[in-house]
């Protein structure tokens, strides 16, 4: 894992940048994603076809992003009546892209779908725990799907604290791995290290966390707020699959964290 690198999309100007999550720095590309359709809560890798798919959580709407020429393409709005979307994975068994949707209200009830990118459909693969979902991300190592859950909405202290969750194909299982100790975490990009995962938190500050599905240690990390990656929409690629040009320093500034949406 030593040679991938961390990508996102930044929530308030749909710019995709490599990022650091242990230092909290961020190098800009040329690519930026139009944010006519709401903000991105979604981004993952086709390992087969390289190239990257970003979705906008409100408006369902989907592109793709050429890693070697940072061409997008609109790909349309999904087909997801009355949902909330949270994350984006990708399967590469299956080469099928995958997403979570909650329906309203406080406790709404939750899915992981698989996306149809020829017919913009949804088709539901496993129920989750009631509550919002997303964060969604394939596990290699254990051929199995993880993702976050959070019981009900709220602000950065609530108490309803999010937990990790992980469903099974193989036997169509969900199980509740651990709850971290914040209500907002978000993204699930691989590690430098093996088998542990980067996450954004919303909590009296903005900062990234390192966390291991395996014991549920949680390592807090850099502050974010001079990134502005603050949401699901974060992946981690291999270097030599991502040729976009960028420069030498990283960019310094600030950028407007992004909090749980309120039904």
């Amino acid at each position: 894992m030593s040679n991938d690198i961390v990508i996102g999309i930044t929530f308030s100007d749909g710019e995709l940048v490599v990022f650091d999550p242990t230092a909290g720095t961020v190098f800009p590309t040329p690519v930026s994603l139009p944010l006519d359709h709401g903000e991105f809560r979604g981004l993952a890798f086709d390992t087969q076809h390289h190239k990257l798919y970003a979705l906008t959580q409100v408006g369902h709407w989907l592109y793709s992003i050429n890693p070697a020429s940072g061409q997008i393409t609109d790909l349309g709005q999904l087909s997801v009546p009355g949902a909330d979307i949270g994350g984006l994975a990708y399967q590469p068994s299956s080469g099928s892209l995958f997403t979570t949707t909650s329906g309203s209200g406080m406790t709404p009830t939750s899915r992981i779908v698989r996306i149809n990118i020829a017919t913009k459909q949804v088709v539901p693969v496993a129920p989750l725990p009631d509550g919002y979902a997303g964060s969604l991300v394939w596990d290699a190592a254990s051929q199995t799907f993880l993702g976050y859950t959070v019981p009900q909405s709220g602000s950065s202290t609530s108490p309803a604290l999010t937990s990790m969750f992980r469903y099974d194909p193989a036997n169509q299982q969900v199980s509740i791995l651990f709850t971290l100790p914040y209500h907002t975490v978000m993204g699930l990009a691989p590690s430098k290290n093996a088998g542990r995962y980067y996450s954004w938190v919303n909590a009296a500050t903005h900062f990234y966390v390192e966390v291991d599905p395996a014991n549920g240690n949680v390592v807090q990390l850099a502050n974010s707020d001079a990134v502005g990656v603050t949401s699901d929409a974060m992946t981690a690629v291999k270097r030599k699959s991502f040729h976009l040009r960028r420069p030498a320093k990283p960019r310094k500034g600030s950028a407007k964290p992004r909090h749980r949406r309120k039904s």
